[in-house]
């Protein structure tokens, strides 16, 4: 027969409820937990319903902060300066947003909140198809700007192996249609068509 234990709480505001809860966890094995406790203003009727509000409204107050993607001229920390802070670049520090603004509603009913995540976030569809575009439109840019760099680079060497090695005197002029041709050809989007040349150079 298990011996029993009688916990009196004047009340579960402060943290007290959180503590209890796991002192009284850890020992329901070896004893029959008997809680006796005051129930004053701040204590909810229904802790999962008043958790599940306050989570929500918590969640609301500070996704609406912060843009999906990095955006131009966006304060996300309220100090007056333009940030990078972004619901997809800042998680981390999203998540610890939440987790204090949830924190803050529902201490006085002492419940203490270990963490808190977005797990799901929904857009309506008008709002996800922009930005699809945007990602796929910055995905674009990118690899442009690759391609670019690259085909600048190797006009670049071309250009010195010809100059060093005295393969062919070229003046500006015909510098400049090299440079033209080589860029046209190398960040172009399809195959380059070659064309011979059976006349002079000049």
């Amino acid at each position: 027969m298990k011996k029993k234990i009688l916990m009196v709480c004047e009340s579960f505001g402060g943290g007290v409820f959180s503590y209890v809860s796991q002192l009284c966890n850890d020992m329901v094995e070896e004893f029959d937990i008997y809680l006796a406790y005051a129930i004053r203003p701040q204590t909810p009727d229904n802790y999962k319903e008043f958790l599940s509000l306050q989570c929500d409204s918590a969640l609301r107050n500070i996704v609406r902060i912060y843009p999906y993607d990095i955006a131009p001229n966006v304060d996300t920390t309220g100090d007056g300066v333009a940030d990078e802070g972004s619901l997809r670049g800042s998680s981390e520090i999203v998540a610890s947003r939440i987790r204090d603004e949830i924190q803050l509603r529902v201490e006085e009913a002492g419940i203490e909140i270990v963490e808190a995540r977005i797990t799901y976030l929904a857009y309506a569809t008008e709002i996800a198809a922009i930005m699809l575009q945007r990602q796929q439109a910055s995905a674009i840019i990118d690899a442009r700007k690759m391609i670019v760099d690259g085909a600048v680079g190797m006009v670049e060497m071309a250009l010195d192996r010809l100059s060093k090695n005295n393969t062919v005197a070229l003046d500006d002029e015909r510098k400049a249609a090299m440079v033209s041709n080589l860029l046209v050809v190398l960040c172009g989007n399809h195959d380059a068509q070659p064309v011979v040349n059976s006349g002079s150079l000049y």
